[in-house]
């Protein structure tokens, strides 16, 4: 595959990912990109599987902005004054259909995680991080999947339900990976009821969580 990025033709995704790289890390957190990096990325941003819906009303401009991870990437500014982040690696490497339905899956237990979360605060004076020892506020209380993981019982429903599954199974109504939910009920309840037999879920702090997130990326990596 090759890329036609502000006049000029790479022939490699490497290429184009080294050059986004640098691109995206001469800019401070806020800083909006310049004329000629700018046309690289919004070029670049053509390339993205769901462009029409990223790009809105049209694109006023792009910055650079913090991700969940505390990472940099890449912001739109549409000309209504919207914003929404998006993945260059999705430009340059397309979407994966499972990622999508995962997003599903997670969006459709979101009611339960966020019942498990208020019945601890209201059933506990002080709610402790067993990872930290702090005592958390519910703004810094994350829920997390203790044993097994979410990822875990992810893949085991998947290969027993979730192969089936279709795009058209899903639905697209906000900007980013949490606006996918599902479209198809009889799925979606199956997800539930195998997520809800399985899961352990424990509170613990916005930084412990983060602090897992990030080995479990780089395990990931390594496999």
């Amino acid at each position: 595959m090759v890329f036609w990025l502000a006049g000029k033709l790479y022939k490699t995704k490497k290429d184009v990912k080294e050059l986004v790289r640098y691109i995206l890390h001469k800019y401070k957190i806020g800083e909006y990109l310049k004329e000629e990096d700018a046309k690289v990325i919004m070029d670049l941003l053509k390339y993205h599987p769901r462009y029409e819906h990223k790009k809105g009303n049209g694109i006023k401009a792009i910055f650079v902005g913090e991700g969940k991870h505390k990472n940099k990437c890449f912001y739109i500014e549409r000309i209504d004054g919207t914003k929404t982040d998006f993945s260059y690696l999705k430009c340059i490497y397309g979407e994966k259909f499972i990622n999508l339905l995962k997003q599903a899956c997670r969006n459709a237990i979101w009611p339960y995680i966020l019942e498990f979360k208020r019945k601890i605060f209201e059933n506990n004076e002080k709610v402790i991080c067993p990872l930290t020892g702090r005592q958390l506020s519910w703004e810094d209380a994350h829920i997390d999947h203790e044993n097994p993981p979410f990822e875990e019982i992810f893949q085991r429903w998947y290969v027993s339900y979730g192969y089936r599954a279709k795009k058209e199974d899903l639905i697209f109504d906000e900007d980013g990976l949490r606006g996918v939910k599902f479209r198809n009920k009889a799925l979606k309840n199956s997800f539930v009821k195998f997520h809800n037999k399985l899961a352990k879920l424990r509170i613990i702090s916005k930084e412990a969580n983060l602090k897992l997130q990030k080995r479990n990326f780089s395990l990931q990596c390594k496999l």
